[in-house]
């Protein structure tokens, strides 16, 4: 496990998986040995960039197609709805127990849910400023924003930035948020106020 090298971790049970390259590579407990998950070679379009595991196991490619796999073995699976193609600078994660499927789209400032199916079921955008130009398009309307120094002072407030790593602060000048990090954030926030939506229909119902 000490020379174990790859783009994605993950847990699943008591074994780890790594993505290395193209290969998904399982280290079964206890004992850890390095074995491929993959029964059948996959083949891939592109480079995998991105791996998450919610029983099954998706792998994002660098051209934004996701492959799922089960038991080693490849399923067909396809994106359908979305408003426009995944780009190039993606991360992908779900869990065991989440209905959806997150996929930070860095290319796009955007996270795309979609469903364990594959059917588009919304997307989140931000921008770190409001009435200025993205895309060469002017943007005249306040759009939703993570401001890295907000994000600074709440690591700085628990002195815990080195656990939380919401920013990117190699730059002296200039603080960037780490939106890859933020996406099991963004997740529990978005399942708790879903949960607080239904009881209260629940309650409007009584």
């Amino acid at each position: 496990m000490k020379s174990a090298k790859g783009s994605s971790i993950d847990l699943f049970g008591s074994n780890i998986y790594i993505l290395s390259e193209k290969d998904v590579e399982k280290y079964r407990a206890p004992a850890y040995e390095k074995a491929s998950y993959f029964t059948d070679t996959p083949s891939f379009s592109s480079t995998p960039v991105s791996m998450t595991i919610g029983g099954p196991v998706y792998v994002l490619e660098q051209s934004g197609k996701i492959q799922k796999f089960s038991k080693g073995k490849v399923e067909g699976f396809d994106i359908k709805g979305l408003l426009s193609p995944i780009g190039d600078a993606g991360q992908i994660y779900t869990d065991t127990d989440y209905a959806n499927i997150y996929i930070l789209d860095g290319s796009h400032e955007r996270l795309v849910v979609i469903s364990t199916s594959g059917d588009f079921v919304t997307q989140y955008e931000w921008n770190e400023f409001i009435n200025g130009v993205r895309d060469g398009y002017e943007l005249n309307v306040p759009v939703i924003g993570f401001i890295a120094q907000e994000l600074a002072k709440v690591e700085d407030m628990f002195n815990a930035h080195e656990v939380f790593g919401l920013t990117d602060r190699r730059d002296e000048e200039t603080i960037y948020a780490a939106y890859h990090r933020l996406i099991p954030v963004m997740v529990k926030a978005i399942q708790e106020l879903s949960s607080q939506v239904k009881e209260l229909k629940k309650n409007e119902n009584k």
